[in-house]
């Protein structure tokens, strides 16, 4: 069974009327929706039900003794083969093999996604992504994610798949309707109710246009969010130079093994090879030598032979304070000593001296010690004061202090909601008891369910304001004697809506009105009447019909036949347009592009296709028949040689590593190796041809070393943002502030505590990309919205 038909037996059970045996009967086919569904379900389970077949389902909560996995209730694999460890949870899912879009057709300005249409022109994270057998599409990450397999049924084109996530806070947490959880809290949703018209989304609250590309968008560029995109797609196994569909190429295989796809022009180019320990002279695979050591005294390797040149020694390859020989060992005088140190030191004075010390392996507030030589001298004056803290505190200085030397280790302050509504939030001290930080503000915790603080120095623990969901529509949500509440209601009937009728703007002219009937339940070009309020009055424009019969399609308010696939007719032929029933042209279709196998179809010619610019020598020219476009010229040379200008050179270029961070020497080909990438330093890193220092901040908390003299913009708590402290700081002293969300948050995204946080839904529901909104248990996501059961 396919996902699409699990759609449509879903919305038979949401949409039909009902038997006499009060089942739900299916308009098309007269059956009942169970019977259909049973029927369509995968058989691997028939036999665990003989009573009733798979149960349908949308959530866990559908299933009370199994989990609902890939549209069914099913058992759940994680209870008999779990590969999670420690305090992570095992779920199985049914994740896609194939795009579920594929042959799905959309109208202009919808976006499949999941196999369904939805109004607007949305980002589809896996679209154009094709992925290796084995693997599937993750949506998070919109690459190829490795199939952990479990045993569960799955639709045709899905796989069971494991996952292994951290415990929520908000597991077992149930929020009102119109809310979300947040780390264990119900937080309210902006864009609940929020009616925005087709090809909107809500976004913080606001309907956003997401079709509005002005001008329009040349193919194959398309209009995504408002903005024209390509999605190029490349199979795994794509040719390197292959067309990715926009205009641009593949980085993909290359024949040989010592090739790879060069990025820059798309063409397979022989990589030398050259190992760490290969010495002068040996064969580099690509017809070239590596230039390696030499095995003799005072020699050195020029373009893959050892010679004796009598040229001075790099200082680089001598130890620290050595007398640099010359290569030949002839007595010549060469200036300068030796420079070569382990890894971390550099030569000081004749001796090789270790880096200072980095501030995060140095406790809070004590100097940071000299280096010293191997002999226990002082080889380096080092500075500054260290910041290292245990069990998440951090090196601040007290009040009233500025010397480094006056830090110490301090916790950050209560958060607003451990500390009693209306309270003063108390300040920090340190391990001798002394104020180490002070806190401003008030408490906002230790309220009873169902109420919340006000706030402020008076905070009391007061009821929350009303529900806008349970207050009448347009009515302005009154007063508490303890909160101020704002806003106007939006409770309707079933069925209707809260809006602004033509007309009239703001919230207290809104009024409950019902939907127009979709344009496809209506004949072409037919005027869909306009929806009333309850005092007869229009409150929702409608526009007109576009059902039309089977192989047509409604343009200009009449129905035009569909052109026949230009694949069907022959090249340069032209195809008839097509009329409307008055006899107009409706639809031009262009011209047939049909050729023989083998051939394309260019400018109404058949032209043959190229020769793989790999199997034609370089240089080749190959001749095309008239009116075809030009084919690529012969790249292929004897094993070991690249094509350059049109000619086979065999380039020889020693390893990277070998060569210091940026050298370049020339190829022999008439180019350039590729830069070498050797540093000596600690924690150095070639980058951009210089040796610079790699700062780390994985993991680390705001002010923390990052390994290079420096402080990490690191993690704050929720609420709060890592920014540098203004003076008498010193400069890229960082600590902990309150912060905001800025810019504004994106879609379906509300600002929390600082933070732009997601639309989370509570265990049990799902989440509706169309209207941003949580989908209880017993009710499907469609393009309009949440849907209930029966």
């Amino acid at each position: 069974m396919n996902r699409k038909n699990c759609w449509v037996a879903l919305f038979v059970l949401v949409g039909c009327g009902s038997d006499d045996d009060g089942g739900v009967i299916d308009a098309a086919t007269g059956d009942s929706a169970a019977d259909s569904a049973t029927r369509d379900a995968p058989s691997g389970r028939d036999a665990a039900r003989p009573d009733a077949g798979p149960r349908l389902c949308l959530s866990d909560l559908d299933c009370p003794e199994e989990v609902c996995l890939g549209g069914f209730c099913q058992p759940d694999p994680c209870l008999s083969a779990s590969p999670c460890e420690g305090e992570l949870r095992c779920r199985a899912t049914c994740v896609d093999l194939e795009d579920p879009c594929d042959g799905v057709a959309c109208d202009a300005d919808e976006t499949c996604v999941d196999g369904m249409c939805f109004a607007g022109c949305l980002p589809v994270a896996c679209e154009g992504v094709i992925c290796s057998e084995g693997e599937f599409c993750d949506p998070s990450t919109g690459g190829c994610r490795a199939i952990d397999p479990c045993a569960a049924d799955c639709f045709d084109g899905e796989a069971c798949h494991f996952t292994c996530t951290p415990r929520s806070a908000c597991e077992g947490v149930t929020c009102d309707e119109g809310e979300f959880c947040r780390a264990g809290e119900c937080l309210e949703n902006p864009c609940f109710e929020v009616d925005c018209d087709p090809g909107e989304v809500c976004q913080n609250g606001t309907c956003v246009e997401t079709c509005g590309c002005d001008p329009a968008c040349v193919p194959p560029l398309r209009c995504i969010a408002n903005e024209c995109a390509c999605v190029p797609s490349c199979a795994p196994d794509a040719v390197c130079g292959v067309d990715d569909g926009c205009g641009g190429f593949c980085v993909g295989t290359c024949e040989a093994d010592n090739e790879e796809c060069n990025p820059d022009t798309g063409l397979c180019e022989c990589i030398p090879s050259c190992p760490d320990e290969a010495t002068c002279g040996m064969d580099d695979g690509c017809g070239g030598r590596c230039d390696g050591p030499c095995t003799t005294m005072g020699e050195i390797c020029a373009d893959g032979m050892c010679a004796c040149t009598d040229a001075c020694v790099d200082p680089g390859d001598v130890a620290c304070g050595m007398d640099v020989p010359d290569s030949c060992m002839g007595g010549r005088d060469c200036p300068g000593v030796g420079t070569d140190c382990p890894r971390g030191s550099s030569c000081v004075d004749g001796g090789c001296c270790p880096g200072c010390p980095s501030r995060g392996s140095v406790a809070c507030g004590e100097a940071i010690p000299d280096s010293r030589a191997a002999d226990g001298s002082v080889c380096r004056d080092c500075s500054g004061v260290g910041n290292d803290c245990e069990g998440g505190n951090e090196c601040v200085n007290p009040p009233g202090t500025s010397r480094g030397e006056d830090r110490v280790c301090c916790a950050p302050c209560p958060s607003a909601s451990s500390i009693g509504c209306g309270m003063d939030i108390p300040d920090v001290l340190d391990a001798d008891g002394n104020v180490c930080r002070e806190c401003s503000g008030f408490g906002t915790g230790d309220c009873e369910g169902g109420t919340s603080c006000t706030g402020g120095a008076g905070g009391v623990c007061c009821d929350r304001c009303p529900r806008a969901a349970d207050v009448a529509c347009g009515t302005e949500i009154a007063d508490l004697p303890c909160r101020n509440c704002s806003g106007f209601g939006s409770e309707c009937p079933s069925g209707e809506s809260c809006r602004n009728p033509p007309g009239p703007s703001g919230a207290a002219a809104r009024v409950c009105c019902g939907r127009c009937p979709s344009r496809g339940s209506v004949a072409c070009g037919e005027d869909i009447p306009d929806v009333l309020d309850a005092d007869g009055n229009v409150c929702r424009r409608c526009s007109t019909g576009t059902s039309c019969p089977s192989g047509e399609s409604c343009r200009d308010g009449s129905c035009c036949p569909a052109c026949p696939s230009a694949s069907s007719v022959a090249c340069g032929e032209d195809i008839p347009d097509r009329l409307d029933a008055d006899g107009n042209v409706c639809r031009s279709c262009g011209m047939g592009a049909a050729c023989a196998a083998g051939e394309s179809c260019a400018d109404g010619v058949c032209c043959p296709g190229c020769d793989p610019a790999g199997s034609l020598m370089c240089g080749v020219d190959p001749v095309e028949p008239p009116g075809c476009a030009a084919c690529p010229d012969g790249r292929a040379c004897p094993a070991g040689e690249s094509c350059r200008m049109d000619m086979c050179c065999a380039p020889s270029c020693s390893a990277p590593s070998t060569r210091a961070c940026g050298d370049r020497p020339d190829d022999g080909c008439g180019g350039r190796c590729s830069p070498g990438t050797r540093c000596e330093g600690m924690n150095e890193e070639c980058r951009g041809g210089e040796c610079v220092c790699e700062p780390s901040c994985e993991g680390r908390r705001c002010g923390e070393s990052d390994g290079c003299g420096g402080e990490c913009v690191g993690t704050c708590d929720p609420g709060f943002t890592c920014s540098e402290r203004p003076d008498p700081a010193p400069p890229g002293d960082f600590e902990c502030e309150p912060s905001s969300c800025v810019p504004s948050c994106g879609l379906c995204e509300s600002c929390v505590l600082g933070t732009c946080e997601p639309l989370t839904c509570a265990p049990g529901e799902t989440r509706c990309l169309a209207t941003c909104e949580c989908c209880a248990a017993g009710s499907a996501c469609t393009p309009t919205g949440c849907s209930d059961f029966g």
